[in-house]
């Protein structure tokens, strides 16, 4: 099912080149995972053997992998993605609601890859001997996915793959609606704290952790709430 079947969303709720983002998605999909396969290929002979793909909770190398699957990880794990970004919403079983914000979800995969492609272009450059702070890059990109992981909530409807799911926001249209709103909020503020790891280094582990524990268990125990209210109301669930 493509984006301009079923439920066609109105073009006044997206700017132009949004709301064709999911038309563009195939086209700069490729280009970003050719450019991560490009890079390896032209890069491999300067690569040492073993390269180091993992750092401590500090920033320091803690394991490496021959560069014949190091090399390629990276790129690799981006084809995947954007193969089931393309696949999922057609076997959803709500797919028609899917295309209602279709272009937030194509920004989203965009992203996604485009932080993929950094981090494979930070372990080459790592691997070839320049040294680029960890923290404050893993910090940045995680403060600019959870927020717009939030943007992606808020504007989701009911759906199996995309936004806060649980056995109640899926069993009522106004308790997803209520809890992926409140939950993109919540994800919002949460990218904003985890900038302040870039100040403390060493504390970024909890920094990171606190807020995405603290989401986690908002979100679900609000949905739980919403579902006893619903039940206590005695609206039929839908």
């Amino acid at each position: 099912m493509s984006f301009m079947e079923g439920s066609e969303p109105s073009k006044k709720r997206f700017s132009r080149a949004f709301y064709y983002l999911p038309t563009l998605l195939p086209p700069i999909g490729f280009v970003l995972i050719l450019v991560g396969f490009l890079l390896s290929l032209h890069l491999y002979p300067a690569l040492p053997t073993q390269m180091v793909v993992h750092w401590g909770i500090l920033g320091q190398p803690d394991e490496s992998l021959e560069r014949e699957t190091a090399a390629f990880i990276i790129p690799l794990l981006m084809l995947l993605l954007f193969l089931l970004s393309l696949f999922l919403p057609k076997i959803d079983p709500l797919r028609k609601n899917i295309a209602l914000f279709r272009p937030y979800f194509a920004a989203f995969i965009l992203l996604l890859l485009v932080f993929l492609l950094s981090l494979h272009i930070f372990l080459l450059l790592w691997n070839l001997g320049v040294s680029i702070p960890l923290i404050p890059f893993i910090c940045l990109w995680l403060s600019v996915l959870f927020f717009y992981v939030g943007v992606l909530c808020e504007h989701t409807e009911q759906n199996w793959f995309i936004g806060i799911r649980n056995p109640w926001t899926l069993s009522s249209k106004r308790i997803w609606r209520r809890v992926n709103t409140a939950g993109g909020r919540a994800f919002k503020l949460a990218s904003l704290v985890f900038l302040l790891g870039i100040l403390f280094p060493t504390h970024t582990i909890f920094i990171v952790l606190l807020p995405v524990i603290t989401v986690a268990l908002y979100t679900l125990i609000l949905s739980y709430k919403e579902f006893k209210k619903e039940e206590a109301r005695g609206h039929g669930l839908s």
